[in-house]
């Protein structure tokens, strides 16, 4: 039965690129350019892990924890020198090494499960959500950037936050399209807040969409749901912060270390917009120059941000879910970094770089319609 599926799946995707190469040639070769680039990613990704490379410092310091404690401790006293992880993630990584081997391949594979996961939802969102023309390109975007590449093959949560953050997205869709209700959507959500820090920022940011939408409609038995659901996400992610991740996170020593990179998304004095435009710039540039960033100022950060923007504007004007949804979760985020508890940090808001492609396709689907 699988089998027949499969093969009435690929039927379809030969029609369709059948059909495109006789009604529309252009979007027919940048479909194929898209999938030549998402290919040669994978390949590259995939070449690494062959490689099989030694674990490197930030590597071996948290595989240290997760190598010398068994299931049942994982997670019963704060991981050794200074590191911190999700719950679910490391419990993730844990059983994946028990079922195959403890070695650099295992402890970083679920990170290209990850990587492979945030390219087929970018690709969903674009094509169901934002219902562009080309969401390929998103999917070829974010998978080519080397920012990602480089933390498909790496032991560390960042990746996984990436796909956490778009599969918090993708559930709010499903609800919007009716496929779920609000009880299951924020019961996902409870359970999310522990498979990635960064969660609670878009879970925010869709709460708050939520309830200003619902208020307005006078919808209160749904506002009384959605207050609900955001108080049991809460309630789980300050059981997280105050058992788990505060142990760590308020270390002197790391809170120094972040402090040049607190947004300041309420700037009172020009350096704070300086500092404002340096980050979100060093964000862009991240893109094609990780983890080197040189302090010449580059045309291909500064049209990214120039995307982003236009994608931002247009979304906006035609009030575009999936755009309002990227910006709510933005919004919570920056809050966040401005008082200090999350910095705006190129690896730590790995999950941005996929709302980013996001943005700047719906941009360039914007301009195309323009013309």
């Amino acid at each position: 039965m699988k089998t027949f599926v499969t093969i009435n799946a690929l039927k379809r995707q030969v029609n369709y690129y059948k059909s495109l190469w006789s009604s529309d040639r252009p979007l027919f070769f940048i479909n194929i350019l898209s999938l030549l680039v998402i290919l040669v990613s994978l390949s590259i990704v995939v070449l690494l892990y062959a490689t099989n490379r030694s674990l490197w410092a930030d590597e071996s310091t948290l595989a240290y924890s997760v190598t010398t404690r068994d299931l049942t401790n994982l997670t019963a006293s704060v991981l050794k020198n200074r590191q911190s992880s999700p719950v679910l993630y490391l419990y993730i990584v844990k059983i994946i090494t028990l079922i195959f081997e403890n070695t650099p391949f295992f402890l970083r594979i679920y990170s290209f499960l990850a990587y492979v996961g945030t390219l087929i939802l970018t690709y969903h969102l674009l094509k169901n959500m934002a219902k562009v023309k080309f969401p390929l390109v998103g999917s070829a975007f974010t998978a080519s950037m080397m920012i990602m590449l480089y933390f498909a093959n790496e032991f560390k949560q960042y990746m996984s936050d990436a796909f956490t953050v778009l599969l918090i997205i993708y559930l709010f869709h499903l609800y919007e399209q009716r496929k779920i209700d609000l009880l299951k959507l924020f019961f996902a959500y409870v359970v999310l807040t522990w498979l990635a820090f960064s969660a609670i920022f878009m879970i925010g940011g869709i709460a708050l969409t939520l309830f200003i939408r619902q208020l307005l409609a006078k919808d209160w038995k749904n506002l009384v749901r959605t207050s609900v659901g955001s108080a049991a996400v809460l309630m789980s992610f300050a059981a997280e912060y105050f058992l788990w991740l505060r142990l760590s996170s308020d270390n002197p020593k790391t809170l120094e270390h972040w402090v040049p990179f607190k947004f300041p998304i309420i700037p009172t004095r020009l350096d704070d917009v300086i500092r404002g435009a340096r980050l979100i710039y060093g964000v862009a540039l991240s893109l094609n120059q990780y983890p080197n960033v040189q302090n010449t100022i580059q045309i291909f950060p500064v049209l990214i941000v120039l995307l982003m923007l236009v994608g931002l504007f247009s979304g906006w004007k035609e009030k575009d879910k999936l755009v309002i949804t990227i910006s709510s979760g933005m919004l919570v985020l920056m809050l966040a970094s401005y008082i200090g508890k999350y910095p705006f940090f190129p690896r730590l808001i790995l999950f941005v770089y996929p709302l980013l492609a996001i943005l700047a396709v719906i941009a360039i689907d914007f301009l195309y319609r323009q013309t």
